[in-house]
């Protein structure tokens, strides 16, 4: 951990980490990131506007908030291996954030 990056934002990252979601990266363009569950296989979107949050693909499920107090139109992610990416952020105080988001492994 980098100590001059806040908490919440590697909560957010720790999140999409965590083994409880087993997410894999299914598609990423600059805005946002498609996932897919190891776990339920259901696919869920990685979006950033005013906050950073996941929904389901589908539309028919709910709304989870992982980071807030963004700048808008300042969320971005890219793919950078099989299952990484980078997300960049910019806060509404002007601080960015950047992190790679380590995804659930092949084993």
């Amino acid at each position: 951990m980098n100590a001059d990056q806040p908490l919440d934002w590697y909560l957010c990252l720790a999140e999409l980490e965590s083994p409880d979601h087993q997410f894999e990266i299914t598609r990423v363009n600059q805005i946002e990131a498609r996932l897919t569950s190891r776990l339920n296989h259901r696919q869920y979107l990685l979006r950033g506007r005013e906050r950073v949050y996941l929904t389901m693909a589908d539309g028919k499920g709910g709304y989870l908030p992982l980071f807030d107090d963004l700048q808008v139109g300042s969320f971005h992610c890219r793919q950078i291996g099989h299952n990484q990416m980078e997300l960049e952020i910019r806060r509404k105080n002007g601080h960015q954030e950047r992190g790679i988001v380590r995804l659930s492994n092949d084993d």
